[in-house]
C-alpha cells in the first residue's frame, strides 16, 4: 500500500546562523522573549509523487493509572515506486505523523495512510 498523485509540499528548517526574537505570553500574563533560529520555508511542487510509510511505532505508557497508546509513523515521498524499491533512502522528502486516536479493530497501515490524506496538501493523493 502507498499513495500517489501530484503534491505541493512545504518543509520548514532552521537557519544555521540567523535568529529572531520570539515573544511568549504565559497563562498568568507574564511574558518572556527568546532568541530562536529563523525558520526557513521551502515549497516544492511535484507532478507525481509516490508516498510510502517507512516505519510505524507504537508508544504505550500509563497515564493516571490508565493505559495510553499513540502511533507514530515515518513516511517519505519518492519520484516513483521504482526509486523507492531501488533505494528506500532516495526520497524527495521525509516527514513524521502521530495517529491518535486510532481504532484497534482496523488495519493500522490503512489508518496511517488515511491520516496522511487528511492533510490539506495531501488530500488529493490516492491509494495505490
Amino acid at each position: 500500500m502507498a499513495l500517489e498523485g501530484n503534491l505541493t509540499y512545504t518543509s520548514v528548517t532552521s537557519h544555521p546562523t540567523e535568529t529572531v526574537i520570539q515573544k511568549r505570553t504565559y497563562p498568568d500574563g507574564q511574558t518572556a522573549e527568546f532568541e530562536v533560529p529563523k525558520q526557513i520555508y521551502k515549497t516544492e511542487t511535484y507532478d507525481y509523487v509516490y508516498v510510502y510509510i517507512k516505519q510505524i511505532e507504537v508508544f504505550t505508557w500509563s497515564e493516571q493509572g490508565k493505559k495510553a497508546t499513540h502511533i507514530g509513523y515515518h513516511y517519505a515521498g519518492y519520484a516513483n515506486k521504482e526509486t523507492k524499491d531501488n533505494n528506500i533512502e532516495d526520497f524527495l522528502f521525509f516527514a513524521t505523523g502521530l495517529l491518535a486516536p486510532f481504532d484497534y479493530d482496523k488495519n493500522l497501515w490503512a489508518q496511517c495512510y488515511d491520516h496522511i490524506k487528511e492533510r490539506e496538501d495531501f488530500s488529493h493523493l490516492v491509494n495505490c
